[in-house]
């Protein structure tokens, strides 16, 4: 598929450097194509803005933007799959797309437990979000751990929570354990170490642990 091979970012080849540096060709190409009878097209066209959006998040959301504006039946579909790797890290244009908008919510009883971990065990996470809107909101909840690299400096990485609609004044409690295991993706490193959440892309609270080889 044409669509396909001109991936920025293929999974399994090499980065196409002249698409990363400037979409523009692909995402005409993309536009032809967003409406196309087949499931297979469409996630093409989604996989390709999903690509292009770590480059050129504003292109992305722009374009998305235009479609939207122009309706039909599946553009719906292709805004919640091209905009997954934003929605993750919390981009408040692209929440917005998806009707997710700045929250009117209290977080509060946040615990953090241990706040010494030991490399290969979990820290629990607990906490309670009250709506402070009047009327339903859609709450898209997620949580950051800032690991320490091997320069001793922190980095940030989004994990989803969970997705909830509250009703004015209601409440919900959440619980999660994150594990520190061996993976192929991360080093991990001794050290502060800094757990935060996000809800609707906004950083609500947030505590410092230490991580210990």
């Amino acid at each position: 598929m044409v669509s396909e091979s001109m991936r920025p970012r293929l999974p399994w080849d090499s980065r196409l450097g002249p698409f990363i540096d400037d979409p523009t060709p692909v995402i005409e190409l993309l536009g032809f194509l967003k409406d196309d009878d087949s499931l297979y097209v469409r996630r093409s066209v989604d996989n390709n803005l999903n690509d292009i959006s770590k480059d050129h998040p504003q292109v992305v959301l722009n374009t998305l933007k235009r479609w939207q504006s122009e309706g039909g039946d599946r553009v719906g579909w292709i805004i919640r799959h091209a905009l997954r790797g934003l929605v993750k890290e919390g981009d408040p244009g692209a929440l917005a797309l998806i009707g997710v908008h700045k929250p009117l919510v209290t977080l509060t009883r946040l615990r953090l437990k241990p706040r010494r971990v030991e490399f290969g065990n979990y820290i629990s996470v607990k906490f309670e979000v009250e709506s402070r809107s009047r009327k339903l909101q859609r709450l898209v909840i997620d949580y950051i751990v800032h690991f320490v690299k091997s320069n001793v400096k922190r980095s940030p990485k989004v994990f989803k929570l969970s997705i909830r609609k509250l009703n004015a004044g209601e409440k919900v409690y959440i619980e999660r354990r994150h594990t520190f295991k061996p993976i192929t993706t991360r080093k991990h490193y001794s050290g502060k170490h800094r757990f935060e959440i996000q809800v609707n892309g906004v950083i609500m609270a947030g505590a410092d642990f230490k991580l210990v080889m």
